[in-house]
């Protein structure tokens, strides 16, 4: 699996040097005095679109939210980007070259099979893909100043944190599997619902014990714990995503949740264990202590993050055609 790769390219799409000279009597947006053509947007648009519509036509509805929703993350990408330049940040040439040399390392591409891979994922030319790892370069650095550098975490919430969930100088954890249909970001409501729909026909399979909930996460998860039969371990609160943690912790020993939606996808449950753990010294007690502080402090940058990009949002100049 291409994971440095999704992770790199998985991104929203902005200007690029092969789209730059488009005509702009296609403008879709502006921002400030800088245009997004329909042609830009297009480019953006089309690998969620490919996906979309090979389960199907999309209704016009549904094509107007995805375009608005790519547009929306273009227009925010730009501000972000833009903040940046204004402070003077740059970024260096040799940080793209080492983000490149990672890239082949990891998924053991040549020159030309990078090449191969950019061009499946739209990029035009090297060129294009260098340009937007530029961007991503800058928007990682002004965030570093801007938001992270905001985030404080009270040592006082961390410790009232953990004397609610260490009980008795226990922690409950529990043993669970799932099952996972990938839903991309910009999915369409009929196509998450499809998804449920399928998770829901897997579940009515297991609960009338035509087979078991770990064969059926063999034969449909498209999580990487498919061949262990879905088995995700061990695991206590604060380690997973905040929905599906909450979805495990509600259910009995056995029980099979109804779909579960979280940013990975839609999810069956079932819990096959709960344990009571003892904290027994001072090192297992700092390790609750730095998984909660954590947890705040991922929850206190994304709120952070969102107030800054609303700042910037309300002074720009932003004018959708």
């Amino acid at each position: 699996m291409m994971k440095l790769l999704i992770g790199l390219l998985l991104i929203t799409f902005t200007a690029s040097p092969a789209v730059a000279d488009t005509p702009l009597d296609g403008v879709v947006a502006v921002v400030n005095s800088e245009p997004i053509t329909r042609h830009e947007l297009m480019l953006a648009v089309a690998p969620y679109l490919d996906k979309a519509t090979s389960e199907g036509p999309l209704s016009t509805k549904d094509r107007t939210r995805l375009e608005r929703e790519i547009l929306d993350g273009m227009i925010n990408d730009m501000l972000v980007v833009d903040e940046a330049k204004r402070m003077g940040l740059e970024a260096k040439r040799e940080q793209v070259d080492a983000q490149l040399t990672r890239l082949k390392q990891a998924n053991g591409w040549s020159d030309e099979q990078l090449a191969e891979a950019l061009k499946s994922h739209g990029f035009g030319s090297l060129a294009a893909y260098r340009d937007r790892m530029e961007r991503e370069l800058l928007k990682n650095q002004i965030m570093g100043i801007k938001v992270a550098s905001r985030v404080k975490v009270d040592e006082a919430e961390v410790e009232r944190t953990l004397a609610r969930e260490l009980q008795d100088g226990t922690i409950t954890e529990r043993r669970a599997s799932h099952i996972l249909l990938k839903v991309d970001d910009y999915a369409t409501e009929a196509q998450i619902q499809a998804a449920e729909r399928k998770l829901q026909e897997i579940r009515a399979r297991a609960l009338a014990g035509e087979t078991t909930f770990e064969e059926l996460a063999r034969a449909n998860s498209q999580d990487g714990s498919a061949p262990s039969g879905g088995d995700l371990g061990w695991f206590g609160k604060g380690e997973l995503d905040p929905t599906f943690e909450k979805a495990a912790f509600q259910l009995k020993v056995n029980e099979i949740s109804v779909p579960v939606r979280t940013p990975f996808g839609v999810h069956l449950i079932k819990v096959v264990g709960e344990r009571s753990r003892e904290v027994t010294d001072s090192g297992q007690r700092e390790t609750l202590l730095r998984q909660i502080r954590f947890r705040i402090r991922e929850a206190e940058l994304a709120r952070l993050y969102d107030q800054w990009l609303s700042e910037l949002r309300d002074a720009a100049f932003i004018e959708l055609k």
